[in-house]
């Protein structure tokens, strides 16, 4: 996920540019949280833990969020979000404690290169989008490109009350909006928030397939807008937040989206929790 934080006060919850809610009736959000989990067992040998009784064995849960937004094209709907959001691996060097309730800290840190052994568990690993655990029907991920498309039915989007937006290019000095779910902290542990929010900046240098906005009051985005648009002040969504620094917010053009959704039905896959088992 991006890193850090405004130090402004984002405005949380704002509709679309030219939306018109119904009487009574919210509009339909521009952005939706994403997740993705896997549960790995962690073991740690007994002549590793030196003046312990006991080996170290516990089951940890790798919890990755970040933020989509739906776009409509070629006929289908996709949940737009990036892949390091997603895309869970299948062996890592090192996990956090930070969502294993059995222990008081979320701050250890379990690495291999300090003697533990961590593996997937068998269980599934699994992607949700939004609070109402909407999943994807097919997926495709390219992490050359940083870019996750998921595919959801139109049943899915309306539960989801989640407009889909249009593209557009978008020009250098242009004024734009992030928008996500970015990390508040709740009970010593880092969370989305619970309202989508956005947060004003502006275009400084367009690349290829590329657009590069000035940092936030001179620091980093934080954590979690990973995966959300891009959009400009006609409500058109010109690109897909990335990856921050203090130097920049860098996200992925409309045009490298556009690119790989052509070849989607080419080679995405069918989501499922669990690799399927030989027959």
């Amino acid at each position: 996920m991006i890193a850090a934080a405004s130090a402004s006060a984002p405005s949380v919850g704002e509709p679309p540019p030219g939306a018109a809610a119904a009487s009574g009736q919210l509009p339909p959000a521009i952005a939706t949280p994403v997740f993705a989990e896997q549960t790995f067992h962690v073991t740690r040998s007994r002549d590793v833990v030196r003046g312990r009784m006991a080996a170290v064995n516990v089951q940890v849960k790798d919890l990755r969020w970040g933020t989509g937004f739906a776009y409509r094209t070629g006929g289908r709907v996709l949940l737009v979000t990036a892949a390091h959001v997603v895309k869970l691996p299948s062996d890592i060097a090192s996990i956090t404690e930070r969502n294993d309730p059995t222990n008081e800290s979320d701050d250890k840190v379990y690495a291999t290169v300090d003697g533990y052994k961590i593996e997937p568990s068998p269980g599934p690993a699994r992607i949700r989008i939004g609070g109402l655990s909407v999943q994807p029907t097919r997926v495709l991920v390219d992490t050359s490109q940083d870019i996750a498309l998921l595919e959801v039915s139109e049943r899915d989007l309306a539960a989801l009350h989640l407009e889909t937006l249009g593209a557009a290019k978008v020009e250098r000095d242009a004024e734009v909006k992030l928008w996500g779910f970015p990390a508040v902290q709740r009970g010593g542990m880092s969370v989305p928030s619970a309202s989508q929010t956005s947060q004003r900046t502006d275009v400084t240098e367009l690349k290829l397939r590329e657009v590069i906005c000035a940092p936030l009051n001179g620091k980093e985005t934080r954590g979690g807008f990973s995966g959300g648009p891009l959009v400009d002040g006609n409500g058109k969504v010109v690109g897909m937040i990335m990856r921050s620094t203090t130097e920049t917010t860098r996200c992925r053009s409309m045009d490298a989206i556009d690119d790989l959704a052509k070849d989607f039905d080419q080679r995405a896959e069918p989501y499922v929790e669990r690799r399927a088992q030989p027959q």
